[in-house]
């Protein structure tokens, strides 16, 4: 999975208040938004990829 083009990234924050537990949910829950997103660009072919480059049309 980590070889292809990024087409998506977000992040979540998070502060001191949160245990391991708490962060490592945190993170799947921004993959699954993330996921989402991309699947939703592919599917809609709004994304086109020439050599090394990603160009997203939104």
């Amino acid at each position: 999975m980590d070889e292809r083009p990024i087409i998506f990234q977000d992040i979540t924050l998070v502060n001191h208040t949160k245990n391991a537990q708490e962060m490592a949910q945190a993170g799947r829950d921004v993959e699954e938004i993330v996921l989402a997103k991309a699947l939703k660009l592919v599917l809609e072919d709004r994304i086109f990829i020439h050599k090394n480059k990603t160009i997203i049309f939104e």
